[in-house]
């Protein structure tokens, strides 16, 4: 039986056969949220739910569509999305209250769209507002967003012109090319969004071991902290309403296929650290 890591998995594995990196496909709306709490959606559920491509970025549970009057439309299909379950566990019969482990456990429910509804929409007689139009940031804004990261981030790294991108932990610096360079300003603001998610792996911030301690290329650690930065980047554009410009090469693709297959839960550790860096970046929950 497989395993809720490995269904999830397949899910991502899936969009890269199709010859997209899932979290490099540009955000038709807003960033999900629940249409009841209005709370957003984190981690790795924020990418599910915008791998699913629906234009509203509302979700709710069919109980929830039921509570407010409506239904979800026959023949529609949900969406499954995770959340962790904690149990404790002790390592064999012996061990004592004290040294019992919380052990996380991956379940899933499911979720619909609130355009999978019907009789939800105020325009079909129900309760929630129709969704407004999103106003999409453009090239004319892209850049100023851009430099705003700089004034929201705590504590920011520096940055310096180069003809790389690049992240330096040594000296805590961001290395960018000038804008001009670039094919769009959206493609300036992916590449910086990338490497401000990197610095935030600094000692002095969120301290993650592969940009704080020694760590070789093509290593575990190193593959992972790659995708946190793929992952946090995409995260942060969808904030500002900028959609993630980024090249989509065939051994880019193969790369991550590979890796995503053989390990599972990398598609997790990744989404939950880059959606700490994403909220350290933005100022949020600090």
């Amino acid at each position: 039986m497989k395993s809720n890591y490995q269904i999830v998995t397949e899910r991502v594995i899936e969009e890269l056969n199709r010859g997209t990196a899932p979290w490099r496909r540009p955000w038709t709306s807003r960033l999900p949220i629940n249409a009841i709490s209005q709370k957003p959606y984190h981690g790795i559920n924020t990418l599910l739910l915008g791998m699913a491509g629906y234009p509203d970025h509302r979700w709710l549970t069919y109980r929830q569509a039921i509570d407010l009057g409506g239904n979800v439309r026959r023949g529609e299909h949900g969406t499954a999305i995770v959340y962790w379950h904690f149990i404790d566990e002790t390592e064999n019969e012996l061990r004592t209250e004290e040294k019992k482990r919380r052990i996380p456990l991956v379940k899933t429910y499911v979720v619909f769209n609130a355009t999978q509804c019907e009789g939800l929409l105020q325009s079909d007689g129900g309760k929630l507002p129709d969704l407004e139009a999103v106003s999409r940031t453009g090239d004319g804004t892209a850049l100023e967003a851009g430099r705003l990261l700089l004034e929201t981030m705590p504590d920011p790294p520096k940055v310096e012109r180069s003809d790389k991108a690049a992240y330096v932990p040594s000296r805590d610096v961001v290395l960018m090319p000038d804008a001009r360079t670039f094919q769009n300003e959206a493609a300036w603001v992916s590449t910086l969004g990338h490497e401000l998610i990197h610095s935030t792996g600094n000692e002095k911030r969120l301290n993650r071991p592969a940009v704080s301690g020694a760590v070789y290329f093509g290593s575990e650690d190193y593959s992972q902290e790659e995708l946190v930065a793929e992952l946090g980047a995409c995260f942060i554009c969808g904030e500002l309403g900028i959609a993630p410009d980024f090249e989509n090469s065939a051994s880019y693709i193969d790369s991550w296929r590979k890796r995503l297959s053989d390990d599972p839960r990398l598609i997790f550790r990744a989404a939950s650290a880059a959606q700490k860096a994403a909220d350290f970046i933005l100022f949020r929950g600090q």
